[in-house]
């Protein structure tokens, strides 16, 4: 997060879980090698460094979202308005807004882990 870069890439395999991969047989999980384009930048990368990777949610997965919890925000508060949470454990930084923890910091195109659902489920209420 310190100096981050928006890299294209260059190309992507599989190294297993493609069945006609050199390494297909040695395990369950797919492992991809992917390349970045990283020479308009400065970044001087050395084999083995660390290297972080932000994947964006699509913006129209976004949009959906965000129109259905626009009802639910505080009065004179948006999706855009930043806020400050008091989580500790938590993907999102200590200062966002809807949006900008729905694109980069919350994966919408996986099923939710056992905790969100429940900390969904304290917000709920049984009409019934």
């Amino acid at each position: 997060y310190d100096h981050p870069f928006n890299a294209k890439v260059k190309s992507a395999r599989y190294l297993t879980g493609d069945p006609h991969g050199v390494f297909a047989n040695l395990s369950s999980r797919r492992v991809i090698h992917v390349e970045f384009d990283i020479s308009n930048s400065k970044i001087e990368y050395e084999p083995g460094d660390a290297v972080g990777i932000r994947c964006s949610n699509p913006e129209n997965w976004v949009e959906f979202v965000v129109e259905r919890v626009k009802g639910t925000l505080p009065l004179n508060v948006g999706p855009e308005t930043p806020f400050v949470h008091s989580l500790t454990s938590s993907p999102i930084p200590k200062l966002c807004n809807v949006t900008e923890a729905l694109t980069f910091h919350l994966d919408l195109q996986s099923s939710p882990k056992k905790q969100v659902l429940r900390a969904l489920a304290e917000h709920c209420e049984d009409d019934n």
